[in-house]
């Protein structure tokens, strides 16, 4: 898509990553990112301390008791989504516009601060939209109930005009509502499927703790914050990958609702004691359900290693014995290619799901829907490989080709070809295997692969 203009949305971010790991390596990442996390669920820790003073609580050992077992569920749900990623510093600049949004006390003297933050969101990651929805959502309801001062909309509206103080101006929004309003994204990339079809018993501890607190003591919070808890729930539930949001958001709601549970429950006799009982019991759950997500985490974390996931010796190979024509490879190992093997261009890397462009007069043309038709057997791989000059495919061992996503499932359902199919296709035109080892297996065209 040589006519389509990339958009770093994340530019700070990858500049600062390419330096720190100039400097440290994989493991100074791994550090800052794991602190950058950490420094999200602590400003949440104190927006749910900020919010249970306002309503009457000064024991921090009882801060402690609403919250412990919330925030439990809420770093589990958290842990499969940490890494060396750019949407972690969006998960903080979130927790910091949270803490600003429920500054009411001193609304006029903070509403300056919003229009730095998103100017600075902005230059940071993508994920600034879903600050400003939040922002929106607030001040509809603020209007609605006839409490919208002056200077939150302009607030508001600085905050929007910042966003194009980037290098890409108006093209960075073109770039996030397009991925956004992409709804084929949701079948297609692991990151973006439905929430709902997780099988996470944190998430379900959590998404369980949150309806049940909010809905019984709905009465207690303000609208605008019912609405940001439902928004950000629905959210999450459409795309997994929203889900550290919502429970950025939802955290401090299901603590005070914790608070306002036990304070009804004071006046029965012997219900403080049960409570107690009943509390430690299920903040020993969440705390063993927590481990268990941690030992899970690492040991994929430890799957997804270069040696383990990507192709690292195939490259190696290929450095030695460089293909005359172009590679086509998978869609998760593109970036992975550009960094090793650049001397090869890549047909699709996880920047371009959502890419579109005009070629030939069509305004739609997509490299990733063109990937997507070679796998599922829509398009015909051969003309594809013709018109792109691809004579040797790079892929990930057949043994591991056939595991069943939920994306591979649907295609499955509607008699879609799956990528183990792909490859047992250009096997039998008589593509060779040349190279194999227990992550990778290279292809090659007969012309390719015979004697030079």
């Amino acid at each position: 898509m040589s006519e389509f203009r990339f958009v770093d949305h994340a530019w700070t971010v990858d500049a600062a990553m390419s330096f720190l790991y100039a400097k440290g390596g994989m493991v100074l990442l791994s550090l800052i990112f794991s602190s950058l996390a950490l420094i999200a669920i602590l400003l949440s820790f104190k927006l749910t301390q900020r919010m249970l003073q306002k309503y009457g609580v000064s024991s921090r050992q009882v801060v402690y008791m609403c919250a412990s077992i919330p925030f439990f569920l809420g770093i589990g749900v958290f842990l499969p989504f940490f890494g060396v990623r750019a949407q972690v510093a969006s998960w903080v600049l979130m927790s910091f516009f949270l803490l600003l949004l429920f500054q009411e006390s001193r609304g006029r003297k903070l509403s300056i601060f919003f229009p730095i933050l998103f100017f600075i969101w902005a230059n940071v990651h993508g994920g600034f939209l879903i600050g400003l929805v939040g922002f929106f959502l607030v001040l509809v309801v603020k209007a609605f109930q006839k409490r919208l001062s002056t200077h939150e909309v302009i607030s508001f509206v600085s905050s929007i005009g910042v966003t194009f103080l980037s290098p890409y101006r108006g093209d960075l929004w073109r770039e996030v509502l397009s991925s956004v309003s992409d709804i084929k994204l949701a079948w297609s990339i692991e990151e973006w499927q439905p929430g709902v079809l997780m099988f996470d018993l944190l998430l379900l501890g959590f998404t369980t703790v949150t309806v049940t607190g909010i809905l019984r003591y709905r009465r207690r919070f303000q609208t605008e914050s019912l609405l940001l808890v439902l928004v950000f729930f629905l959210a999450g539930m459409w795309s997994r990958r929203h889900l550290p949001f919502f429970v950025l958001v939802a955290l401090p709601y299901v603590s005070s609702a914790i608070w306002f549970f036990y304070q009804d429950i004071l006046s029965l006799k012997g219900a403080k004691e049960r409570f107690h009982k009943a509390y430690t019991v299920g903040l020993g759950c969440a705390f063993i359900l927590l481990v268990l997500q941690s030992v899970f985490v690492l040991w994929n974390s430890r799957l997804m290693m270069e040696k383990q996931y990507y192709p690292m010796n195939a490259v190696i190979y290929l450095h030695s014995h460089v293909p005359r024509g172009e590679i086509f490879s998978e869609y998760g190992w593109g970036g992975y290619l550009i960094w090793k093997y650049p001397e090869k261009k890549v047909f699709i890397d996880g920047r371009m799901p959502s890419w579109v462009e005009r070629r030939d007069g069509y305004k739609d043309f997509s490299s990733f829907e063109l990937y997507r038709g070679v796998l599922q057997g829509t398009t015909p791989y051969t003309s594809v490989f013709n018109s792109y000059g691809v004579t040797t495919v790079l892929w990930h061992k057949e043994k591991t080709a056939g595991k069943q996503g939920v994306a591979s499932l649907i295609r499955s359902l509607l008699g879609q070809q799956n990528e183990t199919q792909f490859i047992e296709a250009i096997r039998k035109d008589g593509w060779q295997m040349v190279y194999e080892d227990n992550v990778s297996a290279i292809y090659q065209d007969p012309l390719e692969s015979s004697p030079r």
